[in-house]
């Protein structure tokens, strides 16, 4: 790590879903190059669990959550951090008016992981999304990753509807705190099935809060975690220096898929 000057001070505008912010910083601190507490790398969670639903607030059911993101930015802003994360895909679609509110950086996770995909894992060129209905809907995805010329497919609708949402947001899904039901993993790994056999070369996780039940071990194909990637991000720019590598990132997948697509 870079000795000549502290980490920097890290804003991560949490809540969106709680666990889902726990788990990132979970992986900033084990993917930073620490011997010591003083190496790791200061984080200020606002876990701001009363951010309104940003599913009604993108589909018109329910209000909006810009004037809360906002808020909650500017708060991490004023304290000190120098940039801010924001773990949940559906929020970036608010990206951009958070922006402008700010004077610090706010990291673009979809943008990262497309990134990321460009550089690892070049020969992906299908990609089987697991996502909520607002982003399914915005195609949040989609436009990010035309550029990089990956085609984003989506679950048929009674897939996403019967599987991916039920399992999110069921009484008894993820959302409910059902992480490790077993119930819950063969719903989204069915509707990973059907992406699979429609051609797709991975599974993308496009809610924070599916890896909560899902990981590569349930693959033959690579699962990406967009959450991992920022949180890889994250340490390169809050320690200002070169971090991981492309061993790394086939750790973390552990796939050996990955290293074929990559031969």
């Amino acid at each position: 790590m870079n000795t000549n000057q502290p980490p920097a001070l890290v804003g991560i505008l949490g809540g969106v879903g709680p666990k889902a912010t726990l788990e990132l910083c979970q992986h900033i601190i084990e993917y930073t190059p620490a011997v010591r507490d003083q190496d790791h790398i200061p984080l200020l969670i606002y876990n701001n669990s009363q951010i309104p639903d940003r599913i009604d607030g993108i589909l018109g059911n329910g209000q909006s959550p810009l004037s809360e993101l906002i808020r909650t930015a500017k708060l991490l802003e004023r304290e000190g951090c120098k940039f801010i994360v924001i773990p949940c895909n559906n929020a970036h679609y608010f990206l951009e008016e958070i922006r402008k509110n700010l004077h610090i950086p706010v990291l673009d996770m979809i943008s990262l992981t497309k990134l990321y995909l460009q550089k690892h894992l070049p020969l992906i060129s299908k990609i089987g999304l697991l996502t909520t209905d607002a982003s399914r809907t915005l195609r949040l995805h989609e436009k990010r990753f035309k550029s990089a010329k990956i085609e984003i497919m989506m679950s048929s609708d009674t897939m996403q509807r019967n599987n991916v949402m039920e399992a999110l947001f069921g009484t008894r899904g993820i959302k409910a705190g059902y992480h490790d039901s077993e119930y819950n993993k063969s719903l989204l790994l069915e509707a990973s099935s059907e992406l699979i056999t429609k051609g797709a070369d991975a599974i993308l996780a496009g809610c924070t809060e599916i890896p909560l039940t899902l990981s590569q071990a349930d693959f033959s194909i690579p699962f990406i975690d967009p959450a991992k990637i920022l949180a890889l991000e994250i340490v390169e720019r809050a320690m200002n220096t070169h971090v991981y590598t492309q061993d790394t990132f086939l750790a973390i997948t552990n796939s050996a898929r990955m290293k074929t697509l990559n031969a």
